[in-house]
């Protein structure tokens, strides 16, 4: 946990922190239907699949678990794949975003 002086502030920092040193996988919690559409645009600029408002486990490597790329491919830190390198060239970026389905 880092403080901010605001939401502005901490979307800001998180997309300057990734941008520049990358993520694998990116959490984020919200209440606002606004900041959610941010939080998910910051995700795909910076290529890192966001997990948003999740109330149980985050799989770290979820792209993995179904596919041969570890990460994206997009940024910094997600960088690897785990298949041939021949395969995984720079013109691949897979990015996600999931939201759990709230039932009544």
């Amino acid at each position: 946990m880092i403080a901010t002086d605001s939401t502005d502030h901490s979307i800001e920092l998180a997309r300057k922190l990734i941008g520049d040193k990358g993520a694998i996988t990116f959490g984020g919690y919200t209440t606002d239907d606004d900041v959610a559409l941010r939080f998910e645009a910051l995700a795909m600029d910076v290529a890192v699949p966001l997990s948003l408002n999740l109330s149980s486990d985050v799989m770290i490597n979820q792209s993995a678990a179904f596919s041969d790329f570890h990460a994206t491919g997009g940024n910094p830190a997600a960088n690897a794949s785990l298949c041939d390198q021949a395969f995984v060239a720079p013109r691949f970026v897979v990015v996600q975003s999931r939201r759990h389905v709230l039932s009544d």
